[in-house]
């Protein structure tokens, strides 16, 4: 069930809110642990064994942890481990078929392993970082296995995040769910309406203009090259900032306060702070239980490096094992590396050389998620027109599918979410002290966003889909 269904927004979602909060308050935990089970179960059933061995595993090592006061790390790699062998499984099962075994008799259980459950690495992550902070003693461990369960399958976060921290989500769970909040509900139903215009009337028709020109990138210039892939990293952005808003609108209507994922990205200036502002969830988790144990700053330069150069392989093999998402870690670890030498804060001391600093950041995170795109080849093909295409001015070098008008549609829609950024990030914190004619302004912004979505939206429910459910 998509969040931008009909089906979810019209019907699911408000049945579950409904009788949510009709329930005695002792029923509403387990009410919604049970139907987080069967959300999850909709999206295909044989999915759900992975999800039980995850919520059963980490409840067993949370368990294991609280009742052995003598911890070693090897305890804590075997539990671990455990609880990895989905995501384990899962995440190599494409390169040994695809790279290694393509013509394999084993590969009679190819179909099988093409069953990547939706969210696994998603709600692994949570789980692992809630056992580790559990062995490290940060926090207590839950021993209601209901609340544990919720913890790990809690449906607006299950299917692709934002990941989780247990001391800031198991207390609302363990203590306070179910009480009615009004504002945080309103709150919530704004950030579902601007995650849905976020991604289908931005991030979709950005997508439909991305698979005509990437998808034939032998046919276009260079200089297309670089406006698409610039192109690509927005409507990475869009999508997932869209995902993530619906995810957090949906826990806000249930009284759940959750972490953001996004933090105005377009405004970096270096690969190293859009990634402090980009997918915050997965990047402070690779940080806290990655980065930092590998020695973070408290090392030599090289070392340093060297920690920052394996961090964002992990992350890349995070999104798959497959040559093209170790490549993307590769280069993105290389990348920061070399921005510490570089002083690129200086950039954000002027207005001008900011917004340069900035275009330039997503630019080079477009070139990179290149490597996003189906296959290596693929993305080896773009990145061959971008270097060694036809280096005329014009914007379109042929356009042989009309992708002028999706181009035009596609910028006009992404002004409405550069202008909310930049509201939030310079206009907001100016305005705090603002009460009179707010309320006012705010309705009129959300009832102008819903009908630009319906004027430009792609409201095909059968075309649409989040990138980051492939992860």
């Amino acid at each position: 069930m998509d969040f931008t269904s009909l089906i979810y927004l019209l019907a699911f979602l408000p049945a579950v809110v409904a009788v949510y909060y009709v329930l005695p308050l002792r029923w509403r935990k387990a009410a919604l642990a049970l139907v987080s089970i069967v959300f999850y179960l909709n999206v295909r059933p044989i999915f759900g064994a992975m999800l039980a061995w995850v919520i059963v595993a980490s409840y067993l090592a949370v368990r294991y942890f609280m009742s052995t006061p003598r911890r070693n790390k090897w305890q804590l790699a075997a539990w671990l481990a455990f609880v990895f062998v989905p995501m384990a499984f899962f995440k190599f099962r494409e390169s040994v078929f695809t790279l290694w075994l393509p013509n394999s008799p084993l590969a009679l259980v190819r179909p099988f392993s093409l069953l990547l459950p939706i969210g696994l690495s998603c709600y692994t992550l949570q789980a692992v970082g809630y056992v580790i902070d559990v062995y490290r003693g940060t926090i207590k461990g839950e021993r209601s296995f209901v609340t544990h369960s919720l913890f790990v399958s809690f449906f607006p976060t299950v299917l692709s995040g934002p990941i989780q921290r247990a001391g800031a989500l198991m207390p609302q769970l363990r203590h306070e769910v179910g009480h009615w909040d009004y504002d945080l509900a309103v709150e919530g139903v704004k950030r579902i309406i601007w995650g849905l215009f976020l991604k289908m009337a931005v991030a979709d028709r950005m997508a439909a203009y991305l698979n005509t020109v990437l998808g034939n990138a032998e046919q276009y210039n260079s200089f297309t090259m670089l406006v698409a892939l610039t192109m690509l990293a927005l409507q990475i952005y869009t999508d997932f900032a869209g995902y993530s808003h619906l995810a957090i609108g949906t826990g806000a209507l249930l009284g759940v306060r959750m972490s953001q994922n996004f933090r105005r990205p377009l405004f970096a200036v270096g690969l190293k702070e859009l990634w402090s502002r980009w997918h915050i969830s997965l990047s402070s988790w690779l940080r806290d239980y990655v980065y930092i144990p590998l020695g973070g700053n408290r090392c030599s330069r090289v070392r340093v490096c060297f920690n920052t150069i394996v961090t964002f392989i992990a992350s890349g093999m995070w999104h798959g094992v497959l040559p093209s998402y170790v490549l993307w870690g590769v280069a993105h670890g290389i990348a920061v590396t070399f921005e510490r030498f570089v002083p690129v804060n200086r950039l954000k001391r002027h207005f001008a050389t900011h917004i340069v600093g900035s275009v330039v950041t997503v630019m080079m995170m477009g070139i990179i998620f290149a490597f996003f795109r189906t296959s290596l080849d693929e993305a080896l093909n773009i990145l061959r027109t971008l270097v060694m295409g036809d280096k005329s001015g014009g914007l379109i070098f042929h356009d042989p599918s009309n992708s002028v008008p999706l181009f035009i549609v596609s910028w006009l829609a992404f002004a409405c979410v550069l202008c909310r950024d930049l509201y939030d990030e310079y206009a907001a914190p100016r305005l705090q002290s603002w009460q009179r004619g707010r309320g006012v302004a705010q309705m009129a912004f959300y009832v102008g966003v819903v009908l630009l979505l319906l004027a430009v939206g792609i409201l095909d429910q059968d075309t649409r889909s989040f990138i980051y459910m492939r992860f």
